[in-house]
């Protein structure tokens, strides 16, 4: 079978983020899979020139002119049989330069707006693929004119290694507790990890508390939590050695608004790292919950994660090796092919399918074009408040 062009549509390529990960992993793989992919990032400049990726540098001042010019020269090297957006950004102002025969949007998971973002997006589609049943079928009434088999799920994809971690017996050490990704309070809300770490020093567990991951935030965490007996900073890590610090977590804390379903919180699951998830009605809550049900917790009862805690703690050994067990088989569907099989699997049908994406796009009042993103994203804040000052609203009818 001959190869067919794909194009790869997101902000970010190397920074730290769940679908960094999972793009970076289409550059290693696709061409094992039957695709001569290439990757359009709009927001990270060339500081390094990579084979087969556009880096477009815009920032906040970009104007849509400029950022519609260097977005068409990228496209214009070579036209895709697919392009596929992960996430939403930006299509509004440069789909309709893509030159792809099909689109494909990969939603990584819940963001705030999102039904209504994609209610004026789904004529342009041609397919749509979730990282999680939650989440399709969340999406499915906004995308009923598309065919059952035109909205998918991907597992997300993970490489444990092949390690046995090695835990002393919790009466032996503290218990040992670790928060992966973003360290930014901005969805991830790190500024509730305080609250938590003063429950569980008025419970008097004896814990140490990791970070891997770097962001915005760090600076001001780093102030919160001095001491460094208990409380390490790892920065950014990246193979065995993230690996290695992962495997000797025993439980993973998630305090977040909104995730997809986290990378971090399956590769923890992989070495036998029990989730403290909230219930964000995400693709992560399923996995906390069989792992076990008071594991999941109700958004900002840090009451309910301290008592948790204390009561892992206390746990017997051989109730947290069951509990281990479970981890790693909740993330057996994860390891090995399945995402690129099934992704394949997708978008090779979506390429030979009748197109049935639309090119209504959106015309835009002149001045429009010269406005920066940053008017453009005061603007769309403003456009949001009044609609939720006018309740929620129906989705529009396909136009003709």
């Amino acid at each position: 079978m001959a190869s067919s062009k794909v194009t790869h549509l997101f902000t970010q390529f190397r920074s730290l983020g769940g679908v960094e990960s999972v793009l970076q992993r289409h550059y290693a793989m696709d061409a094992d899979w039957g695709f001569a992919s290439r990757f359009i990032i709009y927001f990270e400049p060339e500081t390094e020139p990579l084979a087969r990726v556009q880096f477009l540098g815009f920032d906040r001042r970009t104007t849509i002119r400029e950022a519609r010019r260097r977005f068409g020269a990228a496209t214009a090297l070579d036209a895709p049989t697919i392009a596929v957006y992960h996430e939403m950004w930006g299509m509004p102002y440069l789909a309709d330069l893509d030159q792809a025969s099909r689109r494909v949007l990969l939603l990584h998971g819940q963001t705030p707006g999102m039904l209504e973002s994609l209610s004026y997006r789904r004529e342009w589609l041609d397919g749509v693929l979730c990282v999680n049943e939650a989440l399709r079928q969340l999406v499915r009434p906004c995308v009923s004119h598309l065919s059952e088999g035109r909205v998918g799920v991907v597992p997300y994809p993970i490489s444990p290694p092949p390690l046995t971690p090695q835990r002393r017996p919790l009466n032996q050490r503290p218990l040992v507790l670790g928060f992966c990704g973003r360290l930014q309070v901005q969805q991830k809300r790190v500024d509730r990890l305080p609250a938590v770490c003063l429950n569980l020093d008025q419970r008097g567990l004896n814990y140490r508390l990791e970070f891997l991951g770097d962001g915005p935030d760090r600076a001001w965490l780093e102030n919160q939590f001095p001491d460094r007996s208990r409380f390490l900073f790892h920065g950014r890590k990246k193979g065995d050695e993230y690996w290695r610090i992962l495997a000797e977590w025993d439980a993973i804390l998630f305090t977040s608004d909104y995730e997809g379903t986290p990378i971090s919180m399956l590769e923890a699951l992989s070495v036998g790292v029990v989730p403290i998830y909230p219930r964000i009605a995400t693709g992560g809550d399923a996995y906390a919950a069989g792992v076990r049900p008071d594991l999941l917790y109700e958004p900002g009862d840090l009451a309910h994660v301290a008592n948790t805690l204390v009561g892992l703690a206390r746990a017997s050994e051989a109730e947290w090796q069951s509990l281990r067990l479970r981890c790693t088989k909740a993330v057996s569907p994860h390891v090995g092919d399945a995402y690129p099989a099934q992704f394949s699997a997708f978008v090779h049908q979506v390429a030979e399918w009748p197109k049935v994406s639309q090119a209504n796009f959106p015309r835009r009042p002149p001045l429009v074009a010269d406005l920066p993103f940053c008017w453009l994203e005061r603007v769309g804040a403003g456009r949001r408040f009044f609609r939720r000052l006018a309740g929620p609203r129906a989705i529009p009818p396909l136009r003709a």
